[in-house]
């Protein structure tokens, strides 16, 4: 397991521009009073520093198959599009972001807030994706630019419950029983992220995913 020392002071300013781009920030700063906006953002963004621990880990492994089902490591995926994707004997890569808090952690820091809560808790998400991107970008940089990030999909239920919300008509859901699987790996780690009994990562402020080998040609 290799940890990455993400810049935390990068990571904060790249949440910060991004909450603000957000939608819901945007409607927000067309019906309400700009300055009590900036203020509650402001609020955020002081408590969301004050705790920001951002760290990332990731994890080479080779993949292996054990009676049709995808072994990375100690993590046995049962998911059909990935083991079809992934062919015996080629690398992948796991890896793990976390902000380094949770979120009874947040709104206790609040004081129970929830309105101050609702808005820390957008920068805390924009401060997770901002983590996970320079994390993948510092894993190519020591890995190779030959590997691609692999969305781990539950297609049947996406298709189920396919909606005429997105232009392709369909809505994405994670398979989160193959990234509990594929947490196997992780467990214990570091950073202190761990698997709740429905299957969730907690701190909820934490990002597990899979590097996957880029098709040639």
């Amino acid at each position: 397991m290799i940890e990455i020392v993400v810049d935390r002071e990068a990571c904060l300013r790249e949440a910060e521009r991004r909450v603000r781009l957000l939608p819901e920030m945007v409607a927000s700063a067309q019906r309400t009073d700009p300055e009590a906006l900036e203020e509650c953002l402001g609020g955020a963004s002081e408590v969301v520093r004050h705790h920001a621990r951002p760290m990332g880990l990731f994890m080479p492994r080779v993949a292996r198959f054990e009676d049709g089902v995808l072994v990375l490591g100690r993590a046995k995926v049962r998911n059909e599009a990935l083991g079809r994707r992934v062919a015996a004997g080629e690398r992948v890569i796991l890896y793990l972001a976390t902000v380094g808090y949770t979120n009874m952690k947040m709104f206790e820091a609040v004081e129970r807030d929830y309105v101050a809560y609702h808005f820390q808790h957008y920068l805390s998400l924009q401060l997770l994706f901002a983590t996970a991107n320079l994390l993948h970008q510092e894993i190519l940089r020591r890995e190779s630019h030959d590997f691609a990030r692999y969305s781990i999909l539950d297609r049947n239920f996406c298709d189920r419950r396919s909606t005429g919300h997105r232009a392709d008509g369909l809505h994405l859901y994670w398979d989160t029983t193959a990234i509990a699987q594929l947490f196997a790996d992780f467990d214990p780690n570091p950073a202190g992220v761990t698997l709740t009994s429905s299957g969730g990562l907690n701190p909820i402020y934490s990002l597990l995913g899979i590097l996957i080998q880029k098709k040639k040609g």
